[in-house]
């Protein structure tokens, strides 16, 4: 599926930063909302402040985690919204974990730019 309305939450602004430059490196246009607390996401997504198509999130943040998020939004059937986790651990353990929690899809984030826009050229272009 390609995606224009993107919300991505990871509390690492370096992150942050990586994921949107790496989409504006894609010819389309892709409208990226960016938060970096988890709890505040799942407000705005209750609320219908945010309708994005599809989520990002990161599983290591404080407060409400990725783990955490993941099975609030599952919980509510109104937000059938895809979430891929995007992380740097690549333990079989957790990826089961996230998929037993509803994960539309794993990512285990890259060492470099050209090898992140491999990873999410199939969710944008």
């Amino acid at each position: 599926m390609k995606y224009r309305n993107v919300l991505h939450i990871d509390d690492d602004q370096d992150d942050l930063e990586i994921f949107s430059t790496t989409i504006e490196e894609f010819k389309t246009k892709i409208n990226c909302i960016s938060l970096n607390c988890a709890a505040t996401a799942l407000k705005k997504l209750v609320s219908r402040e945010l309708l994005p198509e599809v989520i990002f999130v990161d599983l290591n943040m404080p407060g409400m985690n990725g783990f955490e998020f993941l099975s609030e939004i599952k919980k509510r059937p109104d937000l059938d919204i895809p979430v891929v986790v995007l992380s740097t651990c690549s333990q079989p353990d957790t990826i089961n974990s996230v998929k037993k929690l509803g994960a539309d899809g794993y990512l285990t984030k890259p060492s470099s730019m050209q090898q992140f826009a491999k990873l999410l050229t199939p969710y944008f272009i």
